[in-house]
Parts: C-alpha cells; structure tokens; sequence
C-alpha cells in the first residue's frame, strides 16, 4: 500500500516529522487491521493538509483532508500536547476507514455509532502508538467534561433532510458517542466487545447500517438484553 503527506509548498512538512506522520500512519493501520481483524482495504492512504477546511478534517476514502493546524507542526516550538493532539487527530480519521466508510452509516441520526467508535478507538489507537502520552489521562477531563458540558442527554436524533445534519455533528456526540463505547468496552470485557465490533464490521461490509443493527450484533455476541437499555 501507497501513502503520501501532501502540503502547501510554503509548508512543507519537515523530514523529522514526515518520519513522524509515517508512524502514526503506518501504526494506526496496522493496530486497526489487527484490532477488527480486517485489512484496510485500499491500496492508498494520501494525508493532506488543506487550507481554510471547514470541518478539522475528513476521512473520504483512501483520501483524508485536514486543516493544516490538525497535521502540521512547527517543529521549532513544538510541544508533546501537540504531538499527541495530531496522532489523536490522525488515528481518529483512519478508525473512519473502517467506521463510516467500509461501513457507512444509514442517515445521519446515527452519526454517534461512526463517531463514538473513532473518538473512543482514537484513544486507544494513540495509546498504543505513543503510550507515553498517557492519553486516557485527559479522557475525562476532556470528553466526560465536554459532554456534560452541553446538558443535553439525546444521541440518537431524527434528522429529516441535509439541512438538520449538522445537528448531529455537534461536539457532544462526539463525546458521549465515546463514552458510551468506552462503558460498553469495560461493560462487556475486551473479547465481546471487540467480537461485536468484528460481527458488526463483517456483516455490513459496503453496506450501511443503523445503530439499532450494531446493538443487535453486541446482544448476538453477549447475549445480553442491551438493545432494551439503549433504546
């Protein structure tokens, strides 16, 4: 597999770095091939910081666009915040290969399965690749925090048209979606909770899917009544 990490010219990524995003890139991959125990199935990965993007990044497929601050760093004033904030950012695009592209999600009131699994796997990914960042550390100072933050207790929302979507992309369900899978990782232990996201994954390769059909997958593999707690 081919990757690149693509710049403006006035910013090119130093050969330090580049060193750097390999890494993160190349281990990432490797981690969530092993993890879900299916190949990223691409034959490329390019990286590319843009200007101006509107969203921090986003994760199309075999393409992941970042706004320049999400993947640059100026080596010269770096510190380690900074370091693991881009291999969070990174790892969080690369969980999206898998969760929201090789399994996309069916309309965009279940945007906190996709996004709850890449926020928390983002955590776990980092951790494997750089542990001595201690990332889970600020997990609750950060997503627990942020969720409550917003007092609103609602992840699953009725989206009608385009024009709602953006309600389902707002910061809390980025943090809930991940704290919710973080319970349910440490609920149902590491084996049922990684076979449900393997049955899950597996059933609906290149197809969409609904929160409802994950739940069914984690009460398949725990038989455990989940879906009637959830819903």
């Amino acid at each position: 597999m081919s990757s690149r990490r693509l710049s403006r010219s006035q910013n090119v990524i130093p050969k330090h770095y580049d060193v750097h995003l390999t890494t993160d890139l190349d281990s990432a991959l490797h981690y969530y091939a092993d993890l879900f125990q299916i190949d990223y199935p691409m034959s490329k990965l390019d990286l590319v910081a843009v200007p101006d993007l509107f969203y921090p990044a986003m994760e199309d497929w075999a393409l992941i666009l970042f706004k320049e601050e999400e993947m640059l760093i100026n080596e010269d004033h770096a510190v380690s915040v900074q370091y693991r904030n881009v291999c969070q950012s990174v790892t969080h695009e690369i969980a999206h290969q898998w969760f929201g592209n090789l399994v996309s999600i069916h309309w965009w009131n279940d945007v906190y399965v996709v996004e709850g699994f890449a926020k928390w796997f983002e955590y776990l990914a980092t951790d494997y690749i750089v542990p001595e960042y201690n990332v889970f550390s600020e997990f609750f100072s950060t997503q627990f925090v942020r969720y409550f933050d917003y007092c609103i207790n609602i992840l699953h929302s009725e989206a009608d048209d385009l024009d709602e979507k953006d309600f389902s992309f707002e910061g809390f369900i980025y943090s809930k979606g991940s704290c919710l899978m973080r319970m349910l990782h440490l609920f149902v232990g590491q084996n049922h909770f990684l076979d449900s996201i393997r049955l899950f994954l597996n059933r609906y390769s290149y197809r969409t899917a609904t929160a409802i059909d994950f739940w069914a997958c984690v009460e398949e593999i725990t038989n455990l009544p989940i879906s009637k707690q959830i819903h």
